[in-house]
């Protein structure tokens, strides 16, 4: 570049160049000034909490609904075979802490409308102590085509049970009875699975029960030659009841009647109150393939969940332990029903001592099986069922007598008893049987405990306490007139009691213990397990 094309930078132009300099420099170190302020400093932190309440909802009285009495198909003349009508009368007690208001059902279709028979809701008032401990308990002995005892607890409305009793092969009906207590309407949803799976009918879906109704459904008008059914309930609206009566019929002879109450689903299934009676004893009644199946002691489970579960199942006579039962065991195929006699490796085999033993099954989920116990022999036992997963389950057992008006054939479903908590009562009506004999441990008889509980020699009830826990228990038994007695039950172990009929009965310290009670006579026997009171309304928090 020339001399003359060189230009002189002036004075001003320095000073702009100059502030421009400056002045990023400052801004330049009040950037790095406040960074590392900030490092030291603080900034101030809001927070808001929503407003809230904690709300405790008044507790509605608790209602229990006894399912009425005993029903068949068609009339005395056999006019009407898909109309439901009463068989005879059935017996009912009360017990609680508080009055128990009891009326009749508004509605229903058993035909069982202004008789005794019809369906009975107890409605017990809460106190300022929490729930209180109620009992209902219905009982009744029928001669008439269908021969039998059928005991069942007065239960509490639920929005889902489980029903694990039945059968619609040849012979054997199975009626379904649902009761809506509530003062709404309910619509209950049917789910009827098989050892085929989830049976598909129409009819099973949408069923409307007005308030204050009960609706008998025979289940063997959507599934016929079903071996083992297992059914859940589900309602929305109103909860609702629901139990099962199954007769037998084999050819002309009656084999006996039962009524089953619905159980929840548990990883923990513990039945006690299983009478069985020596198989060369039946031997007369066991003539067929379908026969070997209801009489044998036979145990249905059924996993309601997608994947496989594997269980174990404890068979504790009486005066063994759980852990005297899981110290024997063994692995065996879960059997189908129709040919679950024939699974065992030791069917040929009868046991003539009871003798613990486990044996260990992995259940396919949605298939009903059943496992014939052909190792238990005549006695007294508790079957204790555990698993990861959720399960329903029940034992069904037979028994036999020769009375005066001939032989007698009975079976019962010994269903899963949840429970207890501190407190629970006992409620036990009068027993009798057709020709009007009565039992023969009268109210005011003191109870009776000892090595060996009483035969089906008379009519009569056994308690049955076990205990799951690995601690010692003290039961405490009050029958009402008489003085408590204390009953000691060892981990594991199951102790009994017999106790007199027409009397109420309190049962104290029995949180985690569960109970049933036995109803035996001459070819006769149900059990019934103790229902722990219903949870009451709890602390609710509401944001707002």
């Amino acid at each position: 570049m020339s001399d003359d094309a060189q230009r002189k930078v002036t004075r001003r132009e320095v000073a702009v160049v100059a502030g421009r300099t400056t002045a990023g420099v400052v801004v330049a170190a009040l950037a790095a000034a406040v960074a590392f302020a900030s490092t030291f400093i603080v900034p101030p932190t809001w927070s808001a909490t929503a407003p809230s309440l904690t709300a405790v909802p008044t507790a509605a009285p608790q209602q229990l609904v006894c399912p009425g009495g005993l029903l068949r198909l068609a009339s005395d003349t056999g006019e009407g075979a898909s109309t439901a009508s009463p068989i005879g009368v059935p017996r009912t007690a009360w017990a609680a802490d508080t009055a128990v208001d009891v009326r009749d059902i508004a509605g229903t279709n058993a035909g069982t409308l202004g008789s005794p028979a019809v369906a009975e809701i107890g409605t017990v008032a809460v106190t300022g102590a929490g729930a209180p401990a109620a009992a209902g308990l219905q009982t009744e002995i029928v001669a008439a085509g269908i021969d039998g005892l059928a005991v069942a607890a007065c239960t509490a409305p639920v929005s889902e049970q489980w029903l694990v009793a039945g059968a619609t092969t040849l012979g054997r009906t199975s009626l379904l009875l649902l009761t809506n207590p509530s003062a709404v309407e309910a619509t209950v949803e049917i789910e009827l699975y098989s050892e085929d799976g989830r049976i598909s009918a129409a009819g099973l879906t949408g069923i409307r029960l007005a308030p204050d109704e009960q609706r008998v459904i025979p289940l063997n008008g959507f599934a016929v030659d079903v071996v083992a059914p297992v059914v859940r309930v589900v309602s929305t609206g109103g909860r609702v009841t629901a139990a099962m009566q199954q007769s037998i019929v084999r050819s002309l002879a009656t084999g006996g009647v039962d009524l089953v109450s619905a159980q929840q689903p548990s990883s923990t299934l513990v039945i006690p109150g299983i009478r069985a009676q020596a198989r060369a004893e039946l031997a007369t009644v066991d003539v067929q393939e379908v026969d070997h199946d209801d009489i044998s002691t036979v145990l249905r489970l059924f996993a309601p969940g997608t994947i496989e579960v594997p269980v174990t199942v404890a068979v504790i006579p009486q005066g063994a332990t759980l852990a005297d039962a899981l110290a024997v065991d063994e692995t065996v195929d879960a059997a189908a029903p129709g040919d679950a006699h024939a699974d065992h490796e030791h069917d040929g085999d009868e046991v003539a001592v009871p003798e613990p033993f486990s044996i260990r099954l992995t259940l396919t989920p949605g298939l009903v099986t059943e496992h014939v116990l052909e190792r238990v022999p005549a006695g007294d036992y508790t079957i204790v069922v555990t698993a990861d997963s959720p399960l329903v389950g029940a034992v069904r057992n037979s028994t036999l007598a020769t009375t005066t008006a001939g032989p007698r054939v009975d079976f019962a479903w010994a269903t899963p008893a949840a429970p207890l908590a501190d407190r629970a009562m006992l409620a036990l009506p009068r027993l009798a049987d057709g020709g009007g004999s009565v039992a023969t441990v009268p109210g005011g008889t003191a109870a009776q405990t000892g090595a060996a509980p009483p035969g089906n020699v008379a009519l009569g009830y056994v308690l049955w306490i076990t205990n799951p826990g690995a601690s010692p228990a003290a039961a405490t038994l009050t029958i009402a007139g008489q003085a408590p007695i204390t009953l000691e039950v060892a981990p594991g172990a199951t102790e009994w009691v017999q106790l007199p009929v027409e009397s109420t009965a309190t049962l104290e310290g029995v949180r985690g213990l569960a109970a049933a009670l036995l109803a035996i006579g001459p070819g006769l026997n149900a059990q019934s397990p103790l229902q722990p009171p219903g949870q009451l309304a709890s602390e609710v928090l509401v944001r707002f």
